[in-house]
């Protein structure tokens, strides 16, 4: 859980690092404990006999010094040699520097592998004069033992250490600095062993000093016994099993994954996330929505970053099929999933991750190449702006997907196939689930229905002829397209007539229910009729009246040769996608009508007939005035 706690408050910029000589390591740079031994290797037999080997390297270093007669120009020279030496690796000061979010660091380390690492963002500061000059846009690195450019600001010795931390330090405005960062934010201690005797002074320096204001405190060493361990509880600090190189390469990994996430939740500023990924080669676009900064794009800056969709969907077989045709290239150009299908979503550039939120989610093919065309038949239509993207799925078979509006035309080439009449191929189509306008579904289809019934036309490609097709007849195909075709024209005569717009329509609303709806509103307002069958006939029922039975008596015996006519008595009110069409009185004609019980109605013996047409045929007419009954 203290990793847990540490990268929480790392991710809300609320920690800094102090670091010790374990940090420089893998660099090629000594520890505490080698580098004193390679000052007491330093010193001729006799002083060595002397001192005796295992002291602590703040007792050697100071036993180096008096046994040169006080002077520190040697330590100088051999610190110097050892620490300005090339680095075998900056690799993890490297990544250190990528996370802004850690604005400063306070190392007790002579090496200059922070300094390298920042370049230009960091800011070194070793006295309390440079304390001025810092700029708040600049990592601050504080060199707490001193700088090897100005050795006079060395702590190394126990004389030196015996003016660290010591009580007039609260006058040194370098040390207040550092008090200040201390009690603002949460301490991470890297590259520390608890065998190195400065570690005590300066947890002992830093609880005398903040008290009750100190923050949390974490340590991080690998493999620290269950006394230790104990013994830094005691000293509320946090301790963490982990080398410094592991828990960094962790770090860099959480910040990836919740960069994006934490300044929308306003936990950084625009400045560490654009710093960032910037390090990760992304760029950010940023905008302001109702006053908030908000991230308006990501793009990788390196063209050859990877970028990675992971999402899982729930249990259903047509998405789970569909995602599975995408994938082996069977079906190409894209396919939409609904957000309430989706479960899990990510998407990563690179090793960052830059969203986890989706509405609908439509996965597309990269085609390998895409045209404008546009295509003229030899009866004068044309349809322009036609875009053609193509995409080479399996071996021989080359997929057009061509966009025309709400339709998405598939062609299937196989390349392998091929006759006079050119390749073999298959064309299939599928429509948005919502309609466009009218009038652009009627140009669809009229080039759909067209292409289907083999007309010839020619593909004009940046304004020149570069193809010749149509002379294959797909007449299922055709007869289809031709019936949603009369059915979109009906409704834009429609919409002519009667001065309105139909919107919102689905295209599963094209059935037979509506088609005849269309067909009776256009049969009112051309003055035509609609032809039905009327194989079954229509029974109906005497007349309760005496006068008005007489009569309709009469008309059975008295029959019309070529039409017997039937006049609704209400008027005809359909409604057809939100409109209400009031068509008068529906006015039937039978044609060559007959009566198939016609003696038994005579005799009495039915109260009713059964009117027929020997023509198997009626014709429905419309009229605004009530003609009244004709029988």
């Amino acid at each position: 859980m203290s990793k847990e706690n540490l990268f929480q408050l790392i991710r809300k910029e609320e920690v800094i690092v102090w670091a010790g000589a374990g940090m420089s390591m893998y660099a090629g740079y000594p520890s505490g404990v080698e580098l004193s031994k390679m000052l007491y290797n330093d010193l001729n037999m006799e002083t060595q006999q002397e001192i005796g080997p295992g002291l602590s390297l703040m007792e050697t270093a100071e036993m180096y010094v008096r046994s040169k007669g006080g002077s520190r120009n040697e330590l100088n020279v051999i610190l110097t040699k050892i620490f300005k030496a090339k680095p075998k690796s900056t690799q993890f000061h490297d990544i250190l520097a990528t996370i802004p979010h850690i604005k400063t660091i306070i190392t007790t380390n002579y090496d200059n592998l922070f300094e390298i690492a920042y370049g230009a963002d960091g800011h070194s500061i070793f006295l309390s004069s440079q304390i001025a000059n810092f700029s708040k846009n600049s990592i601050e690195i504080f060199k707490a033992h001193g700088d090897l450019s100005n050795p006079d600001s060395l702590i190394i010795t126990r004389n030196d250490y015996d003016r660290f931390f010591k009580v007039d330090s609260r006058d040194n405005l370098f040390w207040n600095a550092i008090r200040e960062r201390l009690a603002t934010n949460a301490v991470l201690f890297l590259g520390y062993s608890l065998e190195d005797s400065n570690v005590s002074v300066i947890f002992d320096k830093i609880t005398e000093e903040l008290k009750n204001n100190r923050k949390q405190v974490f340590l991080v060493a690998p493999n620290v016994s269950k006394i230790n361990q104990r013994h830094l509880s005691q000293k509320n600090i946090q301790y963490i099993n982990s080398t410094g190189e592991e828990l960094i390469k962790e770090l860099l990994e959480t910040i990836n994954q919740y960069i994006v996430g934490d300044f929308e939740n306003n936990r950084i500023s625009s400045n560490s996330l654009g710093s960032f990924l910037k390090h990760q080669n992304i760029s950010s676009k940023l905008t302001y929505i109702d006053g908030k900064q908000s991230i308006e794009s990501l793009q990788p800056i390196d063209p050859t970053i990877i970028g990675r969709l992971r999402f899982s969907v729930n249990k259903n077989e047509e998405i789970h099929k569909s995602i599975s045709e995408y994938i082996s290239g069977q079906k190409v150009g894209s396919i939409k999933i609904p957000k309430e299908k989706i479960l899990e979503f990510e998407i990563w550039i690179g090793n960052t991750k830059i969203s986890s939120h989706i509405n609908d989610l439509t996965i597309k093919s990269v085609p390998s190449g895409i045209w404008n065309v546009t295509l003229r038949f030899d009866n004068g239509f044309e349809y322009d702006d036609i875009v053609v993207e193509a995409y080479k799925t399996e071996n021989t078979i080359l997929t057009l997907n061509v966009q025309l509006k709400k339709v998405l035309l598939e062609i299937r080439i196989d390349l392998e196939k091929t006759d006079i009449q050119g390749y073999e191929s298959q064309f299939s189509y599928t429509h948005e689930h919502t309609c466009g306008k009218i009038k652009d579904e009627i140009e669809v289809f009229t080039l759909l229905s067209k292409i289907a019934n083999g007309d010839k036309f020619v593909i004009f490609y940046l304004n020149k002829p570069v193809h010749t097709g149509g002379h294959i007849m797909m007449k299922p195909l055709y007869e289809q397209l031709r019936a949603f075709l009369a059915f979109f024209d009906g409704l834009r005569q429609i919409e002519k007539h009667y001065q309105l717009i139909f919107d919102n329509l689905t295209f599963d609303a094209i059935d037979t229910k509506n088609s005849s709806l269309i067909t009776e509103i256009l049969a009112f307002t051309e003055g035509g009729y609609v032809e039905q069958n009327f194989k079954e006939g229509m029974k109906i029922d005497f007349d309760l009246d005496p006068g008005e039975s007489a009569r309709e008596l009469d008309l059975i015996k008295n029959l019309p040769k070529d039409v017997f006519e039937l006049c609704a008595v209400n008027e005809h009110v359909i409604g057809l996608f939100g409109h209400q069409f009031n068509l008068g009185f529906k006015v039937y004609h039978i044609v060559k009508p007959e009566i198939s019980n016609k003696a038994r109605a005579i005799n009495g013996m039915d109260q009713f007939f059964h009117l027929r047409s020997k023509k198997n045929k009626r014709l429905k007419f419309f009229t605004k005035t009530y003609m009244g009954a004709s029988f």
